[in-house]
């Protein structure tokens, strides 16, 4: 399963950093835009918290199929869910690296982290966006607004598209962090995701609005009549 090496690779981090901090040693858990500590913790916030979230994401995405009532359909997204899960853990591993790598002293100058970061974000966005379209219509998973969620036909279109953008987002925030200084890098980045995110959620309302099967909903009127 894909999400399984970042998970034991976070794993095998948290140990090593565990057994290489004292008790009672305070360890870098919170890194600044340009890569320095700005924040402290506690040897189990540091080498606990990370793989605590990922057990928690796993559970969850274990549990999304029982959980929504189109849980077929989630099944069917089956390429969707397992690129968000083993992304989101690759993340995860890869802050657990630096805190680990920082606390034993490998890790000397983190100024190039947080471009590292960007770039990971980046290329989840186009590992996302090359699935994006095979996402089925469910409750969990996907660009999830009431357009599509009331018409299949919006839910398809608005992914195509998605799909498309996330991959050309991610391409140009790749390309943001490595040349560009690096606030203006993630200010790209930020950018990227808001259109990527804002023009199919946008486009899913001018299709539903086109589509004769769409699903509307009609309160009743005071009297208690049926709606028409």
């Amino acid at each position: 399963m894909l999400s399984l090496p970042p998970f034991l690779i976070m794993l095998a981090l948290a140990v090593w950093g565990w057994v290489a901090t004292p008790e009672g040693a305070q360890v870098p858990v919170h890194f600044a835009v340009d890569g320095s500590v700005n924040r402290y913790g506690s040897r189990l916030e540091a080498f606990g918290v990370m793989p605590l979230m990922a057990l928690g994401l796993c559970a969850l995405f274990a549990l999304l199929p029982v959980l929504d009532p189109r849980g077929g359909n989630l099944r069917r997204s089956r390429p969707v869910v397992l690129v968000s899960w083993a992304g989101a853990l690759w993340l995860l591993a890869l802050v657990q690296g630096v805190i680990t790598l920082t606390v034993t002293g490998i890790l000397a100058d983190a100024s190039w982290i947080p471009r590292l970061v960007g770039v990971a974000v980046g290329v989840l966005f186009v590992g996302i966006g090359n699935v994006l379209g095979k996402a089925r219509p469910n409750w969990f998973v996907g660009i999830r607004t009431p357009w599509t969620l009331s018409s299949d036909r919006s839910w398809d279109v608005a992914h195509r598209w998605g799909g498309r953008l996330f991959v050309l987002a991610g391409m140009v925030s790749i390309g943001a962090m490595l040349v560009l200084p690096l606030t203006a890098g993630f200010i790209v980045l930020l950018a990227a995701t808001l259109g990527a995110a804002l023009v199919p959620a946008v486009l899913s309302y001018f299709v539903w609005r086109g589509d004769p099967d769409r699903e509307t909903y009609n309160a009743p009127r005071s009297g208690g009549d049926d709606p028409q």
